[in-house]
């Protein structure tokens, strides 16, 4: 357990296990010989490259909000915790600043929660994602990054770059998904 701390040793067992179950990755990590001493690489050898990824992200996130609930003194597991992961995993992989978590959570809520009784809600909230991503597929064309969306400007279907709509579309839906 102390090597998926790295060095971070006010880190719980609850914190680490429920960050390695929000990435998905409790369960092959406790199926492993030593379970959750395994020793890893701080790169995660000898995971796979996914599950390498899965292991940074939940050391990044269980880390900057442990360090919220001691910055505030108190803590709300189901809104300061379970409901930032998805939000702030999906912001890692997309390259978009993770800050801006609770914003994309109101605009999920907007489109599938809130929208469902208030259409007006639901088309206001879709529009600001569509055009949030907009925003960063044009700003990739300009400064591509290490990032998921660099990664959909760089890929072809049938020989053919894949367009811009098709990208902000399987942002959206990674999103509100």
């Amino acid at each position: 357990l102390d090597n998926l701390r790295l060095g971070r040793e006010d880190l719980s067992y609850t914190d680490i296990t429920r960050a390695l179950e929000d990435v998905g990755l409790l369960d092959e990590l406790l199926a492993m010989p030593d379970g959750l001493d395994t020793e890893l690489h701080p790169h995660g050898r000898p995971l796979s490259f996914r599950q390498a990824c899965r292991l940074m992200i939940a050391r990044a996130l269980a880390g900057r909000l442990v360090d919220g609930f001691i910055a505030d003194g108190r803590v709300d597991g189901a809104q300061q915790y379970a409901q930032q992961i998805p939000p702030r995993v999906i912001a890692h992989l997309l390259g978009v600043d993770e800050g801006r978590a609770e914003e994309f959570t109101d605009w999920v809520r907007g489109v599938l929660e809130i929208g469902l009784s208030n259409p007006a809600v639901r088309a206001a909230s879709r529009e600001k994602i569509m055009n949030f991503f907009a925003g960063e597929v044009a700003d990739r064309r300009a400064n591509p990054k290490d990032d998921l969306i660099s990664e959909l400007m760089a890929a072809e279907i049938d020989g053919e770059p894949v367009s811009d709509e098709h990208i902000i579309g399987t942002c959206n839906l990674m999103l509100v998904a």
